[in-house]
């Protein structure tokens, strides 16, 4: 989907990162942070509210040599977990506590990567084997692990705990841009997103989501060519929320500027696609009601493909440009869009608000447009329909403010 993309000098190792995190000695976190890990033990606190406290005890499960404690590490997680949901925790570099539960997660993926991320029996048989011999230790005394569901069992309590944790680092503003710098988390998170566990690679999707408006590409890493390419694959998933996530991804790498060369690189199929996608979610937008559970993403969808849509309409060639107006007939949804409201009139009053505001994105998207000869004709064949439909919103007080921004643009045309 993209050209004129190469590799970083590490090549294929920007997405090994277990390899990386399996030696504390040699972790680096975001701008090549040394992370310090002591060994000390500390006894876990009935109330913890202070992050090192918590990284301390974080750093002495780091660095069991098997997961025998497993109990242990799973308390000082659930406490993690429980406080990061209740209050923003803003992470602090120095502290390593990315560094270490990324460590934690390593040791726990350890159990799942060879069944979801490789395709040859041989080596998933070999990969069990070594597995077992590893966790050998995690269950009673004398119990060995010889089963697949065994070794799954055994890490996947703490491996989603650790997800949610990430996911609620991810949702605090100020935790944006080191999560997003940081080379190992990212490298992580690519490597959950392209593996076949379908639980595993939602949520990684919502992570890199989260972060995706801080997110710097770099057209000579590898990196970047992986964040795109299987963000990419996920807009022809079957399940429409992979496909509302992965929209909302390339919609917040869209809001960096520093992006805008590596994105000026994607290939036409991409712009198609998007294209397309707007397209057959404005239809589903028309065709389903409040009380169905699609009608939510399919909201998500539009508003970001719109996003897309504006974005290279400004930035993008005139190749780019023909594409998605004539090619995918994405303008023709974009007016459907503005009209939607009054389609939409009897529904609950926070899908009105929601519709309104595509709606109002949908304006000033054609607003956009005045330079561009196609976009100039379709509009004035259309600027009847506009017009009829900017003083039928007036009688309406929740699309008074669309009716106004809609005629001040019909009168333009």
């Amino acid at each position: 989907i993209f050209h004129k993309m190469s590799s970083d000098p590490q090549g294929d190792q920007s997405i090994d990162w277990q390899a990386r995190s399996s030696d504390a000695s040699l972790f680096r976190g975001a701008k090549t942070i040394r992370t310090p890990l002591n060994p000390r033990k500390t006894p876990l606190p009935k109330e913890v509210n202070d992050q090192r406290v918590i990284n301390s005890l974080l750093t002495k499960c780091c660095h069991l040599q098997d997961l025998h404690q497993l109990k242990e590490t799973y308390t000082i997680l659930n406490l993690l977990c429980s406080l990061s949901s209740e209050k923003e925790f803003i992470l602090k570099p120095a502290h390593g506590m990315i560094d270490n539960l990324l460590i934690a997660s390593s040791r726990c993926w350890m159990a799942f990567r060879p069944f979801y991320k490789n395709n040859n029996e041989e080596k998933k048989a070999n990969a069990m084997e070594e597995t077992t011999l590893l966790f050998s230790h995690t269950k009673d005394v004398g119990t060995a692990i010889n089963s697949r569901e065994d070794v799954e069992s055994t890490s996947w309590m703490v491996l989603r705990l650790l997800f949610a944790i990430f996911r609620n680092f991810s949702c605090v503003a100020e935790n944006e841009k080191y999560l997003s710098g940081h080379y190992i988390f990212v490298s992580a998170i690519l490597d959950w997103i392209s593996c076949s566990h379908f639980e595993i690679s939602m949520k990684a999707l919502e992570i890199l989501s989260n972060i995706s408006t801080s997110i710097q590409l770099n057209k000579e890493s590898k990196l970047s060519t992986d964040i795109l390419s299987y963000t990419f694959g996920y807009l022809f998933n079957s399940n429409v929320l992979a496909r509302a996530r992965a929209l909302q991804i390339f919609a917040g790498l869209t809001e960096n500027e520093i992006n805008l060369q590596s994105l000026s690189l994607l290939d036409i199929k991409f712009h198609s696609t998007v294209g397309s996608i707007l397209v057959e979610e404005v239809v589903n937008l028309i065709r389903y009601d409040d009380t169905e559970l699609k009608n939510r993403s399919t909201q998500m969808m539009v508003k970001h493909a719109l996003t897309i849509v504006s974005y290279f309409l400004k930035k993008g060639d005139d190749n780019v440009k023909e594409t998605l107006l004539k090619q995918s007939k994405c303008l023709k949804s974009i007016i459907s869009v503005i009209i939607l409201p009054l389609q939409k009139s009897k529904s609950n009053i926070q899908t009105r608000i929601e519709i309104n505001k595509l709606a109002e994105r949908s304006v000033s998207i054609l607003a956009s447009l005045f330079d561009n000869i196609y976009a100039s004709q379709v509009l004035s064949m259309n600027q009847e329909k506009l017009l009829d439909a900017a003083l039928s919103m007036q009688t309406d007080k929740v699309l008074q403010s669309l009716s106004s921004l809609l005629l001040d643009f019909v009168s333009t045309l």
